[in-house]
């Protein structure tokens, strides 16, 4: 007869079954609500509720992007472009390092699935979903994200700290609350005011791209902005800045000249209202805040311990499970932590991406997820990529492949369709041969 505990496992294995049943035939049916799920499970649920399957614990971003792909199974149509080859030989290296006694199971589940899985989900939900509408959605959720953290910095409280974890990982090292100069640091289901900041500065370009209304577009930008800015990040106000001053230089075919202007107007306005406080808040904090960009600098003495494949010779870890390396138990810098994590040679490729979208947004127009992509730079090199945000970089990286992809399209056999043929405008689509043949040429997308 079984006990009570295993009851109970048994109850939430079937009503996690069904649940996921349901919602793999709506997201098959109606894959722009896929979009909005997905969406929603980064912005307002914590890292920590996620469910474990085959003793592999699933962060909810990461089990849903797993459930999108699998419930779109034949009918997606992937043309597979350089970044798709990095992205799985990445996650291939991980996983020959961990057969090969050079790695982890952690390492491998991140590289695979929270790194690989969501990558991938972006590129197929594109051929099922309009980019655009993609942008919209993504930047409108985010903007609620953006929202609860204006209350929580008006409030003082965090509502979800106190939400319980759901599988093994208990997520507490995430439930601690942040002050800087005093001032308690949004972070609203993010665990980390870095990620929130650093995730809504990706929602920017999103929401400018997108075609949402006008009204519904710059109030979206507004509370993006000014919940990077509660965070009290330097990377989330950073990048958030770059993302925009991008956009007014390099957007000039989906932004209009007015578009552009206020645009411009907010930046000097947003910087008029909150650089004081920024700047009062930074002094107060004082040595906090100088004494972490010491810290990052201190992590360049780890790269010598990095080796060519599988995790560095400088791991350590401590009774109570806590994994560090050469003493450090944080390692604020993404680039780094995947040399010690994987080798230099998955830095090396992941770097090499990141150079390479930098050097494409110079020779041609790039699109809002290239731009909100190449803004995240400054973030690889100074922070990790931690919770939730470490989802949304690599379902904005697919969408920026996706992007480009479009605005520059491979090679296609005589029966193409020609460059000067009439093609119907761009809509929310779930037929993937339609995707494909939205925009062939390439050309500008509708002015905002």
């Amino acid at each position: 007869m079984l006990a009570g505990p295993q009851v109970d496992d048994l109850v939430v294995l079937v009503a996690t079954s069904l649940v996921a049943v349901v919602v793999g035939l709506v997201v098959r049916q109606r894959p722009a609500v896929a979009v909005t799920l997905w969406a929603t499970s980064v912005a307002v649920v914590p890292f920590w509720m996620g469910t474990d399957v085959a003793g592999v614990y699933l962060a909810p971003a990461t089990a849903l992007a797993g459930l999108m792909v699998v419930a779109n199974v034949g009918r997606f149509d992937l043309h597979l472009r350089l970044p798709d080859l990095v992205v799985t030989a990445v996650g291939a290296i991980a996983v020959l390092a961990y057969l090969a006694g050079f790695g982890t199971v952690h390492s491998v589940v991140v590289a695979v699935l929270d790194w690989g899985l969501v990558y991938f989900s972006a590129r197929v939900l594109n051929s099922l979903v309009d980019l655009r509408w993609t942008y919209g959605a993504l930047a409108l959720v985010l903007g609620i994200a953006g929202l609860l953290a204006l209350v929580e910095f008006a409030t003082g409280h965090n509502w979800f700290v106190g939400l319980p974890a759901l599988g093994s990982y208990s997520g507490s090292g995430w439930r601690t609350l942040q002050q800087r100069g005093g001032i308690v640091r949004a972070e609203g289901a993010f665990g980390h005011s870095i990620a929130l900041g650093a995730t809504l500065a990706m929602g920017l370009p999103l929401a400018l791209g997108s075609r949402l209304p006008h009204a519904v577009r710059a109030g979206t930008v507004v509370v993006l902005l000014a919940g990077a800015v509660v965070t009290f990040s330097r990377i989330g106000i950073g990048t958030s800045l770059i993302g925009l001053v991008l956009c007014v230089l390099l957007m000039r075919s989906q932004l209009t000249w007015r578009s552009r202007a206020a645009l411009t107007a907010l930046l000097a306005g947003a910087a008029v209202l909150a650089v004081p406080v920024i700047e009062r808040v930074f002094s107060q904090a004082g040595q906090e805040a100088s004494g972490s960009a010491q810290y990052r600098g201190s992590l360049l003495s780890l790269i010598p311990t990095m080796r060519l494949i599988g995790v560095s010779g400088a791991k350590e870890s401590t009774a109570d499970g806590a994994r560090g390396f050469g003493g450090f138990q944080s390692i604020d810098s993404a680039a780094i932590l995947a040399g010690l994590n994987y080798g230099t040679l998955v830095a090396g490729l992941l770097l090499g991406l990141m150079v390479a979208a930098a050097v494409l947004l110079l020779r041609r127009e790039p699109g809002p997820a290239h731009i909100a992509m190449v803004a995240q730079i400054p973030a690889v090199l100074t922070v990790a990529l931690i919770t939730q945000y470490a989802m949304v970089f690599w379902f904005v990286a697919g969408l920026a492949v996706s992007g480009y992809a479009e605005r520059v399209p491979a090679r296609r056999p005589q029966s193409a369709a020609a460059p000067g043929s009439v093609q119907p405008p761009p809509t929310l689509v779930r037929d993937p041969q339609r995707v494909s043949a939205l925009r062939p040429g390439g050309g500008p997308s509708e002015e905002l």
